[in-house]
């Protein structure tokens, strides 16, 4: 456990934040007006997007370059980026869409044999929904700002990488995660805080890792 990697890591954050305060605070009220409006068609299309871009704001800035408000949109620049930007979400919502289906199927099967059977699987499949999305935590924590700095590479090759950094870190990245959750009580700042501080302390537990962004 390296205390000083995380106060560094604040205070570095803190630093590029106020260095960059216009553009992020424009940037993360851009994202949540859009969040609040994603019961709508348009709003939703552009979550994707617009949370890449929000997390290549954070990767530029803790890089040591200007941060400007278009970073925003770099994933609606062109087609490709657009659809690269979705991709990373696809993946997760897909297992679990897919693994609701079939637990659905299988519920309305046991219904039919035993109510308490269906019951029962309910509240199994509920428990493995559970570990699968603690699971992931980690894994994302990491995953996304791995895909935007590794443009050549899929979203395949940012989980696994993600998931890599994790195993090698598990206690630095437990605590981590729990700092961000904490940060994120404080509105507009704990959001832009918390992905300076977990792309700074990417960079410090992947050193070799090529920001190609």
């Amino acid at each position: 456990m390296n205390f000083d990697m995380i106060s560094a890591g604040l205070k570095k954050s803190w630093d590029v934040f106020l260095a960059n305060i216009v553009a992020y605070v424009v940037g993360v009220l851009i994202l949540m007006i859009v969040g609040m409006l994603s019961i709508f068609l348009i709003p939703i299309i552009l979550l994707a997007p617009l949370a890449y871009g929000f997390a290549y704001m954070a990767i530029k800035g803790m890089r040591g370059d200007k941060v400007e408000i278009g970073d925003m949109f770099i994933a609606l620049k062109s087609v490709s980026a657009f659809i690269r930007s979705w991709m990373y979400l696809i993946i997760p919502f897909v297992i679990f869409f897919i693994l609701g289906i079939c637990v659905f199927l299988i519920s309305a099967v046991l219904a039919q044999i035993s109510g308490t059977l269906a019951f029962l699987f309910s509240m199994f499949m509920f428990l493995v929904y559970l570990v699968l999305l603690i699971v992931m935590i980690p894994i994302v924590f990491y995953s996304l700002y791995i895909y935007i700095m590794t443009p050549s590479e899929n979203v395949v090759y940012a989980y696994k990488e993600g998931f890599a950094v994790f195993k090698a870190n598990i206690v630095m990245t437990i605590i981590a995660i729990i700092v961000v959750y904490i940060m994120a009580i404080i509105p507009i700042l704990g959001a832009i805080m918390g992905g300076l501080f977990t792309v700074y302390l990417l960079k410090e537990l992947k050193p070799d890792l090529r920001d190609n962004s």
